[in-house]
């Protein structure tokens, strides 16, 4: 009678190999979406700048890279602020 000892001794896989790393979030929901695009940039930004940096120049570097890869981009959008249905004001999104 032989008997497989094989799987009760072997360490099981992950689909990363050997349980290192973690899988990647999906940000583009099933899809390259935006939100995986807008990660990707972040990330170059980072890569390419480093640490160290007022806000500011991040946003810029940002606004560039996400104009390089084709995305349609608003930067400082003005929204109405409403109470109970009535404008109450201006807000600026990013400051």
């Amino acid at each position: 009678m032989t008997t497989n000892k094989t799987n009760s001794l072997t360490p099981s896989l992950s689909p990363l190999g050997r349980g290192r790393g973690r899988p990647k979030p999906n940000f583009g929901a099933g899809r390259e979406g935006c939100g995986g695009k807008i990660m990707g940039a972040i990330v170059e930004v980072h890569k390419e700048l480093g640490p160290g940096f007022l806000e500011f120049v991040y946003e810029k570097a940002l606004l560039e890279e996400l104009l390089c890869r084709g995305m349609r981009v608003e930067t400082q959008k003005a929204i109405d602020l409403k109470y109970k249905n009535n404008k109450i004001g201006v807000h600026r999104l990013n400051r």
